[in-house]
């Protein structure tokens, strides 16, 4: 199975090649490196790929090539009712990752269709474009990351979408021991989001490995779900676990029939799906 997003009119993944992509973000190109590109490019006379807006050079104090203004402060980026700020980072992210659309549709679906006010967890929460939407959607939602200026970049985008101040519950912790906590506590969520990274570090210098820790992010996701849980998403990229084995792994745990998908995006010139890792949902 997969879930594969074709964009929307303010995104776009034009063509890859060459190990980057070529996207159209909020009326800008860019070009930026993807180490799973393997191949040559479909439309290598595409302008974008001569001029475009914004190019990720790590030769460069800022390491990207553009116009300084729009590197240090970014633009927006409409999804939706949803407006967010995309913003060249020097690990060449933009602050959103366009292939989790069909993952925040299918989702806000879900809390639509419950009707109330659903409580949600999203986990390694990073700018909160799934806090935004779910939140929009009705949900309560739980903000939990361990980057101070992630959390501040996600409230950002909930003030830029219209949301409240208290729309939503804004967590800066480590996840694992916030997640301990909530379960000591008899906390329960209707619908559970976790995008791990392979690696990271905690607010007081916690390590995060996602080969040492995924079957205690199952466990307690597990624990924290309430008796008529609505859905689980886990995106996981770049690991050397074999996808069936996360799949196995969430399954002992997490009482919800999962399955695992595919993740990725499909290039508007080729049609041809570049994929970005998987997820497992329910």
């Amino acid at each position: 199975m997969s879930l594969i997003s074709s964009g929307w009119d303010d995104y776009r993944l034009l063509d890859s090649g060459d190990g980057c992509r070529l996207e159209q973000v909020g009326g800008r190109t860019v070009v930026r490196p993807d180490g799973n590109v393997l191949w040559k490019p479909e439309a290598p006379n595409q302008a974008g790929w001569q001029r475009p807006d914004l190019r990720f050079n790590p030769g460069l104090p800022s390491n990207w090539d553009g116009d300084p203004e729009q590197v240090e402060k970014g633009w927006t980026l409409a999804y939706g009712q949803a407006i967010f700020r995309v913003r060249p980072t020097p690990f060449r992210h933009l602050g959103i990752f366009p292939e989790q659309e069909p993952q925040w549709e299918k989702a806000a679906g879900l809390v639509r269709q419950r009707g109330g006010h659903p409580r949600v967890l999203n986990l390694f929460a990073y700018t909160g474009a799934a806090s935004v939407l779910l939140a929009q959607a009705g949900a309560s939602v739980c903000h939990v990351d361990a980057s101070k200026g992630s959390v501040m970049w996600a409230r950002e985008n909930a003030r830029l979408s219209g949301l409240p101040e208290d729309a939503i519950r804004w967590i800066l912790d480590d996840v694992p021991k916030f997640l301990r906590r909530e379960v000591r506590r008899g906390s329960r969520y209707d619908l559970i989001l976790a995008d791990p990274p392979v690696f990271g570090r905690g607010p007081r210098g916690e390590i995060w490995r996602l080969e040492e820790r995924l079957s205690e992010l199952a466990f307690l996701c597990g624990e924290l779900l309430s008796e008529k849980p609505l859905g689980f998403f886990l995106n996981f990229y770049a690991t050397a676990l074999y996808p069936e084995s996360v799949l196995r792994a969430a399954q002992s745990v997490v009482p919800l029939p999962l399955a695992l998908e595919t993740v990725g995006i499909r290039e508007s010139i080729s049609g041809k799906v570049l994929q970005t890792g998987f997820c497992l949902s329910s």
